[in-house]
């Protein structure tokens, strides 16, 4: 579920925190996502294919990446 929609149409998931580190994700409506670090406004976004952003949430999902 997701917490909050910025102005700028970026979401951040329930699951983050209060303290601004997190990541935030929007969909540009054209096959891709764009996503952004909460914590840095002023970092370069990245962009991926809606099929790499399913991948990714998945492995999340699946507890498949080592923090």
């Amino acid at each position: 579920m997701d917490k909050a929609v910025s102005e700028d149409g970026y979401r951040t998931s329930s699951f983050s925190g209060d303290n601004g580190d997190c990541v935030a994700f929007k969909d540009l409506g054209n096959g891709y996502v764009s996503i952004k670090d909460t914590k840095d406004p002023t970092a370069p976004t990245h962009t991926y294919s809606y099929s790499e952003w399913r991948a990714f949430t998945r492995g999340v999902q699946n507890m498949e990446f080592e923090v």
